[in-house]
Formats: structure tokens, sequence, C-alpha cells
């Protein structure tokens, strides 16, 4: 017999007992209220409380508060038929084709309330039970059929008997209370723009500040809450004067829609919070300017400008800015209209500051962009601004009198968004290439220096200076010497560590793109995090904010978890035992780069439950629901750029197998490792609550090697 006609008999078989079988059915946790992805779930009832003889009026309120619509809502209910309730559930609403972005839809019913002796025998109609069972082996189907057709069949076998079993437990075994460290609604999802964090040390709170005046605080980096500031609200006052008269062309005249990157730390020389944030112009007509305040929520106090850029126009735009002051009234400014780096048409851009101090206690500010690069230079610690006894000489490809020290890009390749982390002996650049947009390719690289001023190198020892197009640029000259967007070799740039890009894998529920534009520290307890925002596959250009630990390997690299931070601690004690087993494995490969393209118009399907409490002749009676769904956008394929994961093994004999072939070993404490496809890799087994709504246990691993960086996620349909 073939497998499909075993799976096909073993479904009817399941179906069969089901309909034979009475039994009582588990609600879920809830009360009348649930959001999940987006979708959120309201049972109304016109009471709360009921005696026999009331009609007991129900409205089931959904609302789509994502960005894309959703399709094929159905609900399937849990009969409290003891309770009093006299329902037939051949007369309840169980679907919605469609709910667009935005809208609110509902599904009413009424029921008649009956005495104890009116009620039927029993606790639960049968009919609901079979009917969701029957539609967890559909969906099983469907997804066996794509993993067959994929020649998984042992991976398919698993999920079925995992599916069936779960539905089996669901309906036919009392509720229990779980305990778990962490839950699903300890995560509260805030939207801000290239976050750079700070904690404040005498409240334990952390804050991220980012483009567009989004602010955000947390006390434990997974429930966010937005705050507003001054700046939200008088920033012409603040910043109105400098941004008229040096920053603003006809072309980009709006001052709110150009407050950028701001990063935040406070001065000890100063004792003050010192905010650095870019005012982003055309032509490359950029400030960096200081504020400073005594509470880190502000008031924040416009203190002046730090770097600019474009030294283009009147002498009188130009004496705005401190280049004279730097270099002198009789310098010419003509290298500034181009790269210094390679004599392009590139120009620095004076945006994206990072500060942070130095091993000396010097306090230094990187920052830069697109065009000619990333530079830093050393601020004065008493005031916050340029340190303008520190000089800097003219070398290319190295230094500027003005600009100061260059780490990075150049000749017009993509790289934005620096931010430097001092972790022990190292010193780690991050930049972010590609375009920012879901289907820019945008990602995160890593590079290293023992010095604060660099030379920055990737594992491969290669610098991230450019004096030359590499390729990693999407913008090019066509024949009318005019820049189009070029979606050939866009972002696949070899250096630099790819921390991530865009993947799918085991325990995450919606494919994750673009992530980038990071920040990163170290807190007190040594754990190290980085904080990016990230987009999703399908979902237009909304983005979350999401915070990762990083651990350091063995050579003194950094891998991110898998899953977003929860609390989780490496576990020095593990023994091989506690990790072999089969594991989603994905490496984020740098030959690959996101851009959406339409698949299909299903996208992917969710699932919640909620119910409903009132009181029934003095009794609580519960009205349980569970609803699924689809988004219904475009869906994203793997061949244009988003990472699957495929299945290894880690044996007990120290061999890896399956879908890729090497050797592991565990080293020290969580420490591991391995050789996959030829490629050694460093770095450490750590266990996860993945991003489910169950939040569940998973042993992972993250890992660096062959300048990328890879995953393993445990999956439970394949142990």
């Amino acid at each position: 017999m073939s497998i499909k006609k075993r799976l096909a008999a073993f479904c009817v078989c399941v179906v069969t007992i089901l309909a034979m079988t009475c039994t009582s059915f588990a609600a879920e946790n809830g009360n009348g209220r649930v959001e999940e992805k987006g979708v959120v779930i309201e049972t109304i009832t016109d009471k709360d409380t009921y005696t026999s003889g009331d009609t007991a009026k129900f409205t089931i309120k959904v609302t789509n508060k994502n960005t894309y619509d959703v399709s094929n809502f159905e609900i399937a209910y849990t009969l409290p038929i003891a309770g009093n309730l006299k329902i037939n559930s051949a007369d309840l609403p169980k679907k919605i084709d469609l709910i667009k972005a935005g809208e609110t839809k509902e599904l009413t019913f009424s029921t008649e309330v009956v005495s104890d002796t009116e009620a039927p025998a029993g606790s639960v109609n049968i009919v609901v039970i079979i009917a969701i069972v029957a539609a967890v082996v559909v969906v099983a189907v469907v997804v066996i059929v794509i993993l067959l057709k994929k020649k998984k069949k042992a991976s398919a076998l698993m999920l079925v008997g995992a599916l069936l079993a779960g539905t089996l437990a669901a309906a036919l075994t009392p509720a229990k209370e779980v305990s778990a460290e962490v839950k699903d609604s300890d995560f509260k999802r805030v939207s801000v723009h290239d976050p750079s964090i700070v904690k404040d040390e005498k409240t334990g709170t952390y804050y991220i500040f980012g483009s567009h005046k989004a602010y955000a605080k947390s006390k434990d980096l997974m429930s966010w809450q937005n705050f507003s500031m001054n700046i939200s609200t008088d920033y012409k006052k603040l910043f109105g004067e400098i941004w008229e008269k040096y920053c603003s062309t006809p072309a980009n005249s709006d001052l709110n829609g150009n407050l950028w990157a701001p990063d935040v730390i406070w001065n000890e020389t100063m004792q003050k919070w010192c905010m650095y944030l870019s005012l982003n112009g055309n032509d490359w007509r950029s400030v960096i300017v200081l504020l400073t305040a005594d509470n880190i929520e502000g008031p924040y106090d416009y203190v002046g400008g730090v770097m600019y850029s474009g030294f283009v126009g009147s002498e009188e735009r130009i004496a705005i800015s401190d280049v004279r002051k730097v270099l002198g009234d009789s310098a010419s400014l003509s290298r500034y209209n181009t790269d210094p780096t390679n004599g392009s048409s590139a120009k620095v851009n004076a945006i994206d500051p990072s500060v942070l101090y130095d091993d000396e206690g010097n306090l230094w500010m990187t920052y830069g962009s697109w065009s000619a690069g990333i530079y830093q230079i050393k601020l004065d610690n008493a005031t916050g601004l340029r340190d303008y006894n520190y000089t800097y000489e003219l070398a290319a490809g190295k230094s500027d009198p003005y600009l100061g020290y260059k780490l990075a890009g150049g000749g017009y390749n993509s790289g934005e968004g620096p931010y430097i982390l001092h972790a022990g002996k190292y010193y780690y650049l991050f930049l972010s290439i590609g375009n920012l947009e879901a289907s820019g390719g945008y990602n995160m690289r890593i590079y290293r220096s023992e010095s604060i001023n660099g030379p920055y190198v990737d594992e491969n020892g290669k610098t991230g200076i450019l004096t030359s197009y590499q390729g990693n640029l999407g913008y090019v000259e066509d024949g009318q010497k005019t820049q189009v967007w070029k979606n050939t070799k866009k972002y696949t740039s070899p250096l630099g560590i790819k921390l991530m890009g865009a993947y799918k894998m085991y325990g995450v529920a919606r494919t994750q793109v673009a992530q980038g534009h990071n920040s990163a520290f170290v807190d007190d307890d040594g754990k190290i995090y980085v904080i990016y925002h990230t987009r999703f596959a399908g979902s237009g250009e909304g983005h979350e904010v999401r915070v990762h630990q990083l651990f350091q390997t063995e050579d003194g690299w950094l891998a991110a978890a898998p899953y977003e931070y929860s609390g989780e601690t490496l576990n020095n004690d593990i023994t091989a035992k506690d990790v072999t087993g089969t594991y989603d494995f994905l490496v984020h490969r740098q030959d690959l780069v996101y851009a959406a393209q339409a698949e299909s118009n299903e996208g992917e399907t969710y699932w919640t439950t909620t119910y409903k409490t009132i009181t029934v002749n003095s009794e609580e009676v519960k009205l349980s629901m569970r609803a699924t769904w689809k988004e219904a956008g475009a869906k994203v394929t793997d061949s244009k750029g988003v990472v699957y994961a495929m299945d290894v093994t880690l044996n007990e004999d120290g061999t890896i197998t399956g879908d890729h072939k090497g050797k592991w070993e565990l080293t020290t404490g969580a420490n591991v490792k391995m050789t996959i496809d030829g490629v050694d890799y460093t770095g450490v087994f750590v266990e996860q609550a993945n991003e489910l709504t169950t939040r569940d246990a998973t042993m992972t691993f993250t890992l660096v090697g062959g300048n990328q960086c890879a995953w393993g996620t445990k999956n439970p349909e394949n142990n």
C-alpha cells in the first residue's frame, strides 16, 4: 500500500473513532477577548447573568488590525449543553470569507436558557468535535502533500501524528494549567524604526529611541510601551532655524519627516543625558545635532551641531557649519563634493550617529551612510560636541581632516546605521546593507577591531572600506545616464559576517525580512543584546522591534540566538545527551537577498481559542470558540531570498546527518564546534522559548562560520 493510501486510511479511522466517543471538552484560557497576529476576537453577550426563560444573545466581533486582508475565518464552538443553554450547532454562524485590513465584522446568534430538567444529558456536542478534528485532518493532509512533494515522508507521518494527537488531547482531556517562565502575553510590541537602546541604571529601565519621533521603554526587554517627549511637539522650535538655513531644499522641506536615528548616552562628565540626532536633508545637506536633558525622557534642550555634510551653496550657508572652524577660512571644500575615498560622485552624509566611550574614557561618534561611507570623530567629554583639539591626517581611504577616521563603506556601496559595541577585548561594528524596504534585501553585517578607531575586519580578515562599486548597490546608471533600480546582484556583498537575513523556520510564526539598523549593548549581568526593526513577508512595510541575545563564540565573534529574547540563560552544564536530535537548520547566506514576489493568494494560517464566561441559573458557564484564518496577501517564495530550514541530525557519535553532513562536538560549557558541508563553525547551545503562542521550550544552537551565521532549532515534529 502506498504512503498516501495508508495516510488516508489512518485519517478515516481517527474520525470514525471520534464519532463514537463522548467526553468533556476543555476550554482554553481567556475571557471574551483575544488578539493573535493582528486579529482581535471578542465575544459579547447582552447580559452577564441569565435565568430559565431568558434568551441569551451572543456576538462574535472580529477586527483585522493588520495592513493586509485575512480570509477563511472560521469558528468551531465548544457547546456547554449541561450549562442550561439550548443550542443547535447547525444554527451557529461559523464563517467569514474575507475581512479587509482595518475592517470589523460580526457573527451573531441567540440561545434559549432552560432549566436543569430540560437540559439534555451529556456535556458536549459530538458533531462539533468531529468537525474540529476533521478540519485538523484536512490541514494535515494539505501540509503532508507538500512535504511528500519535497520527499519528506518521515516528516509527513510525524506531522499528522502530532496534529491528531494534539487535537485528541485538546478535545478529550480536561484543561490543565501549564506553568511556564514566559507566556505570549508577556510580549508587547512596538513599532520604532532604527531603534537605539540605552539603559537608565537608576531605574533599571531600558529605552529605545528611533526615527520619526518614536520612543519606547521596557523593564524586561519583552514588554514595550511607547512614550512621548518634548521633541515630539517642539521639534520646530528646537530645530526649525538650523533646518531652514542649512538643510531645507524645495525638494525636501519637511522637517517632521527628517528626524532620523537618534542615539542617547549618559555623559559622565556633563552629568547629562546626551541625544545625538540626524536632521537629514537632500543633496547631503545634513547635520547631526546634540540635545541634553536631566531626565532620560526629557525635556531635551538644543545645544548645537556636531557634524555637517553637503558643503555646497553660498558661503553664508556654509558658515553655519563648523567646517571653516576645523579647516580654516581659506581651505578648499571641493573634495567634499566627491567621495574622499575614490573621487566618485558620492558624498559623505552626516546621519546615523552612534556614540560610546573607549577603554580610556574618551567619547567617540561614528556616523555616515550610503555614498562615501562610515566615519568617526572624537568628541569633547565636557561639551558633548566635537573635540576641536583632535586632528586627523588627509589619507585616502583612511582619514580626512574634517570627516575623521574612515571605518567602512565608500564607492557608493550601500551601508548605513553604523553601531559600535564594546564587549571584552573587541569593538564590534554593525552595519546594515541593502534598501530598508521589505523587498530591499536589508540585512545586518558585523566587523570587529581591538581598537575603537579600527581597522574593522570580518571573519576573513577583510575590511569594510571600499574604494569602488562592488555590486551591492541598488542603483546603477542606464544608457541614459539616469539612476535606475537594479534587482540583480543586489546586496550580496561577501564582506562582513551576515548576522541574519530573511528566514522561516520552526518556532517562528511569520517570515521575517529586512532586519536592520540595529543597536546593541552589554547589560549589567554580562548578557549581550542586539535590538533591530524587522518587517514581515506579505505584510507591506509595517515593522516591529525585536530583541535577540548575542553570544560570544570561543573565537570571539558574535552570534544571535535564533528566537527573540525571553529571559534565557546559557546552561554551562549541558551534556551531549541534552542536545542530540534533529534540528531545523539554516544558514544566513550572503548570496541570498530577499525580494518580494507573489506566488499565490494564500498566506500563513493562524488560530487561537477564547471563551466567554457567563452565569446561568447561578452557575458559571463557558462558551469556548476556536478560530482559524489565513493571510489573504501575497506569499513569498524561497527562490527570491527567503532561507527555509532543512533537517540535520546531531548523533551521539558526533556525526551530523540529514540534509547536511558533518561533525560536531561540545567543547566547554555550552560551546560547540561544528563542521557542516565543509564549513567550520563555532557557537553555543541555548534553550529558548520559541515564538509560537505556546512559547514552548526549544533547544537551539547559533553558529558563526564562513563569514555567515547559522541557526538550528530542535523541531518536535522530527524528534
